[in-house]
């Protein structure tokens, strides 16, 4: 079983394939952990590629919440090069995916809105913005339960 877990404190496990979906599966999240470790070095375009390449993997990506993070992932390597309005939109994409359900996910998709406002000089937006995650971060399960969210 392969582990990986993002620094939203999301953790994401797969079994090695054993059918030709599997195998796309595990195609993507080869290719999510590959584009994660290149934004990390400052490859942003080979790692945009490579989010390009699992978001679009034949049959789509199954599981809703993985697919949410694709997507934000897409958008904070977008943001990384300047494209905000770009960014703006595809973090509007992972919004909209039906059955999106992770909490640390959404929130990071709202203070990467956060900050792409601002750059875009959104001022009230990103102000209004700013006080819905503090609205929601108060919601978010793991707080009161020993757990430091800067981590």
């Amino acid at each position: 079983m392969i582990h990986f877990t993002h620094p939203s404190g999301i953790t994401y496990q797969f079994i090695p394939p054993e059918s030709h979906r599997d195998c796309l599966d595990a195609r993507a999240y080869q290719y999510f952990f590959d584009s994660y470790t290149l934004n990390h070095q400052g490859y942003f375009k080979e790692a945009f590629v490579l989010l390009e390449k699992a978001i679009h993997i034949p049959g789509g990506i199954c599981d809703p919440n993985f697919r949410a993070l694709l997507y934000q992932c897409k958008a904070t390597t977008l943001y990384n090069q300047g494209l905000y309005k770009e960014a703006l939109k595809t973090a509007e994409l992972a919004r909209e995916i039906p059955s999106f359900s992770q909490p640390l996910v959404q929130f990071d998709l709202q203070i990467l809105k956060v900050n792409i406002y601002r750059k875009l000089k959104m001022y009230e937006d990103a102000l209004s913005k700013a006080e819905q995650c503090i609205e929601n971060q108060l919601s978010l399960p793991f707080l009161g339960q020993g757990k430091n969210f800067s981590n």
